[in-house]
C-alpha cells in the first residue's frame, strides 16, 4: 500500500509540474475537456495525498489543489478555457501570501524549514532565513507578475514557455544561488 501511494504521489506531482504542457497541448490541439478531466483528477488526487505538514501551513497544502479544482471547473462551466492559465499566477499569489505572513509571526517559513535540519538555529541563522524569506516574496511577486502578463497577452507558446519552462528555471537558479551563499556564508 505505502509503494502505491508514494508511486501516486511521485506521478501526481509530476503531472502538476508539466501542468502548462498539459494545457498547451489540450488548448492547441483541441482536447480541452480531456485535460480539465485529468486536471480534476490529478487535483483531487493530490488533495487525498497531502504529507502531514506544520498545523499552521495544513490550510495551505489544501489551498492549491483546490485553487486548480476550481479554476478547472470554472473554466469547463463557462466554457472560458483561457482561465485555466491563471493556475501559476494563483500559486505565486498563494507562496506569497503564505511567505509574507510568515514574516509577520515568528518564526518566518524558512526558519521552519531550516529548523527541520538543525532545531537549534543561533540567532544569525535566524537573521538569514528571515531575509531569505523576503527574497522569496520578491521572487513570488515578480514571478506571477510576468505570469499575469503572459496570460493577459494570449499567446499560448509564450504562456507555455516562462509558466512551464523559464519560471522553473528562475526558481531553480534562486534555490542554487541561496544554497551557495548559506554553504559559503552559514556552514
Amino acid at each position: 500500500m505505502f509503494k502505491l501511494q508514494l508511486i501516486i504521489k511521485i506521478v501526481t506531482n509530476l503531472l502538476l509540474v508539466c501542468y502548462p504542457l498539459i494545457i498547451f497541448v489540450s488548448l492547441r490541439y483541441g482536447y480541452v475537456n480531456l485535460a480539465i478531466l485529468s486536471l480534476v483528477i490529478i487535483f483531487i488526487l493530490k488533495l487525498f495525498m497531502l504529507p502531514a505538514l506544520f498545523s499552521q501551513l495544513r490550510w495551505f497544502a489544501y489551498m492549491l489543489p483546490c485553487l486548480g479544482l476550481f479554476l478547472a471547473a470554472t473554466s469547463w462551466l463557462f466554457n472560458h478555457y483561457q482561465i485555466l492559465l491563471y493556475y501559476p499566477v494563483m500559486v505565486n499569489v498563494a507562496l506569497l501570501i503564505v511567505f509574507g505572513y510568515s514574516l509577520s509571526t515568528s518564526p518566518t517559513i524558512i526558519e521552519r524549514f531550516a529548523r527541520m535540519q538543525n532545531p537549534n538555529l543561533p540567532l544569525q541563522a535566524i537573521t538569514y532565513t528571515r531575509k531569505v524569506t523576503i527574497v522569496w516574496c520578491i521572487f513570488f511577486i515578480v514571478n506571477g507578475g510576468i505570469a499575469l502578463f503572459t496570460c493577459l497577452l494570449e499567446n499560448l507558446d509564450l504562456w507555455t514557455l516562462y509558466n512551464g519552462g523559464i519560471s522553473y528555471l528562475l526558481m531553480a537558479l534562486l534555490m542554487g544561488a541561496e544554497w551557495l551563499i548559506r554553504k559559503r556564508y552559514h556552514p
